[in-house]
């Protein structure tokens, strides 16, 4: 049998940023009265420097990448957009579910 598990967010940070994001998108998610169904996962990679890149992905599709700065306005602008992105993702889902039932 076939375990589906919906509304999941997955965390592979790897830096305090990269953690401080994923807890501060968690908590506001969390905080939502609507529920994504589809699994999130937030991933950090190290890039040029000693700079990191985090990418979002809903399922398999990257929605959001950005390289990490601390700052706390940063990170909390990052995941404001990104809830701004899974937002229009399932509206514009909701839409085609529509469209095509008869």
């Amino acid at each position: 049998p076939e375990i589906n598990l919906n509304n999941l967010t997955i965390d592979e940070t790897k830096t305090r940023a990269g953690k401080d994001f994923y807890d501060m998108f968690f908590i506001k998610i969390n905080q939502m009265d609507k529920k994504y169904s589809k699994t999130i996962t937030i991933t950090e990679l190290p890039t040029f420097a000693r700079n990191t890149q985090i990418q979002i992905f809903l399922e398999e599709k990257i929605i959001n990448q950005f390289i990490v700065s601390p700052s706390e306005e940063f990170l909390e602008n990052q995941v404001n957009f990104t809830i701004k992105i899974l937002d229009e993702f399932f509206a514009n889902e909701a839409n085609l579910k529509k469209e095509f039932s008869y």
